[in-house]
């Protein structure tokens, strides 16, 4: 079974320089979250466990569903605990351009021939540990079931969405792939290196006016970690030191036409039958931050004066 791990970063106030005061009163997270998908004979199985470190929640987790987007062989269902769901009805317009590019990606990634792809994801906080598991038939789809917990305040609710969508899409990859099986089927290693750029253009793809990406590779694995996981990680780390070696700069500003050209160029190449990842430069966010697994993803609100001229800023 493909497993991956991944930890939150702390939300930064980029615009502001600050980082919020922690809350001594909640437990910290001890475990990081992860995900795992596999193709056991007829189904495919997901296990999401978030939270980890957290308490149980006290009784069973209810949900709802909030929004189904379709395009031709594609799909994206999308549901959340009852607190996030109605935050997310409220706010529907701002993170729909994030959910729109996955579902181009997912269009995209099912290979000619297969059935259709969808992707069920549920939204919840991040104050309760919860372990999904989900097994759906793949006689007429691939079915991805991830849930992925989203951060509270400061950071924007679109923020949060678009990084639990780009979490689906990397094991949608991974799904794709074990069903073309043969000689088709990449090895472990360069099956979660593709999972890796699936997810890290995802995010340079949905880059808005006032967002600052920030490439931070993992740290490659120790000795003595599980050989899966080693694999994932060391995958991850040479899949974001490969887009910082194209980008020229660790630190991608949305007005660096040179920079974010550079991670156009690689990611095109990388994943030639995916959609281009010119972003979209007209909506702008609050503060906020993203955290992917395979690197760190921070939002300011753009200033309203005219942009610094073009040019590969400091750190």
């Amino acid at each position: 079974m493909h497993i991956r791990l991944h930890a939150w970063s702390i939300v930064l106030l980029a615009a502001l320089g600050s980082v919020p005061p922690t809350d001594a009163r909640r437990p910290e997270r001890t475990t990081e979250d992860s995900w795992g998908v596999r193709l056991l004979g007829t189904r495919v199985e997901t296990l999401s466990k978030v939270n980890m470190g957290m308490p149980a929640r006290d009784g069973s987790l209810r949900t709802r569903h909030v929004t189904t987007r379709r395009l031709s062989g594609a799909a994206i269902e999308l549901h959340a605990d009852l607190e996030t769901a109605a935050k997310l009805d409220a706010q529907a317009p701002d993170f729909a351009p994030e959910l729109d590019t996955a579902l181009q990606w997912l269009q995209r990634m099912r290979p000619p021939g297969q059935p259709r792809a969808r992707i069920i994801l549920t939204l919840v906080d991040t104050r309760h540990r919860t372990t999904w598991r989900r097994s759906h038939p793949v006689a007429r789809a691939t079915i991805v079931d991830v849930l992925v917990a989203v951060p509270d305040a400061p950071t924007p609710l679109s923020v949060g969405v678009g990084k639990a969508l780009s979490t689906a899409l990397h094991e949608m990859r991974h799904a794709l792939s074990a069903r073309g099986g043969g000689a088709r089927r990449p090895s472990r290693r360069d099956d979660e290196y593709q999972a890796s750029l699936v997810e890290s253009c995802y995010l340079v793809s949905t880059m808005r006016t006032g967002d600052t990406l920030r490439l931070t590779p993992r740290e490659r694995a120790g000795m003595h970690e599980y050989f899966v996981s080693a694999q994932s990680r060391n995958a991850a780390h040479d899949a974001v030191r490969d887009l910082v070696r194209a980008s020229g700069t660790p630190i991608v500003r949305w007005y660096d036409g040179t920079a974010r050209a550079g991670l156009e160029r690689a990611c095109a190449n990388a994943l030639p039958t995916l959609p281009a990842t010119q972003a979209d430069t007209a909506v702008p966010h609050a503060a906020g931050s993203r955290q992917g697994r395979t690197g760190a993803r921070h939002r300011s609100r753009a200033p309203r004066s005219p942009p610094p001229p073009l040019g590969r800023p400091g750190a």
